[in-house]
């Protein structure tokens, strides 16, 4: 659902020394987790947003049900609505909307 964050770095990539620079965590996301925060924010905002995206939203989610964002300021950029319809077909078979 996300083949950009894949990853797989281009030669001579400008993004991964800023990566690394800046990003505290890195969190690893399922494809079931993805196809979840899409569905989620398709229904509870009429927002659709790329698997890119749903991986962000993915990350706080686990995160957050961890406890791990308690008493913590976040912000979730969900940009990017590049989904194929076979892609969103799957998706809204398979996601599962959060509550």
């Amino acid at each position: 659902l996300s083949d950009a964050t894949a990853g797989g770095i281009e030669e001579d990539a400008i993004t991964l020394q800023p990566c690394l620079q800046y990003v505290d965590l890195w969190v690893t996301v399922s494809e079931q987790e993805i196809a979840d925060a899409l569905v989620s924010l398709l229904q509870h905002h009429s927002k659709l947003v790329e698997g890119a995206a749903g991986c962000g939203l993915a990350a706080f989610r686990q995160l957050a049900l961890g406890g791990q964002l308690e008493g913590r300021q976040v912000v979730v950029v969900c940009c990017g609505g590049n989904v194929a319809l076979p892609v969103l077909q799957g998706v809204l078979q398979t996601g599962v909307v959060w509550h």
